[in-house]
């Protein structure tokens, strides 16, 4: 039982997690739309488990787990996809040619133009 726990834990991480970025104007509808979706999924399994096995139950809850998973990453790919158009300037920085380090900030990469001395400073 505890990797179910475990498993649900981090579900509803990411799913909380997800909801605070992508409605971060209307979160609480966001919120109360998942709950209500939440509680109405909970009271059909709790009706169903009366008329299923729980080979049943079991083969419908990695069904939907997988599907839902799934429909995660879209949304993940989308919103990140969504927040580079808005932004361009946050973008990956290894499609900038400029590589990051902790401790000195940028670090120049192959084909980037940091580092590079600037001639008029050279010459003042």
């Amino acid at each position: 039982m505890c990797p179910l726990g475990f498993g649900d834990a981090c579900y509803q991480t990411q799913l909380f997690a997800i909801f605070g970025s992508v409605y971060s104007d209307k979160s609480a509808a966001a919120f109360a739309i998942f709950k209500f979706t939440q509680s109405l999924a909970s009271a059909v399994a709790f009706f169903a488990s009366s008329y299923m096995g729980i080979l049943d139950l079991m083969i419908t809850l990695i069904t939907f787990a997988v599907l839902g998973f799934f429909g995660i990453l879209v949304v993940e790919k989308k919103t990140k996809k969504d927040e580079n158009m808005r932004n361009p300037e946050t973008q990956d920085s290894s499609e900038s040619g400029i590589g990051t380090n902790a401790v000195d900030g940028p670090v120049p990469t192959e084909g980037s133009d940091l580092g590079k001395t600037n001639p008029i400073e050279k010459s003042a």
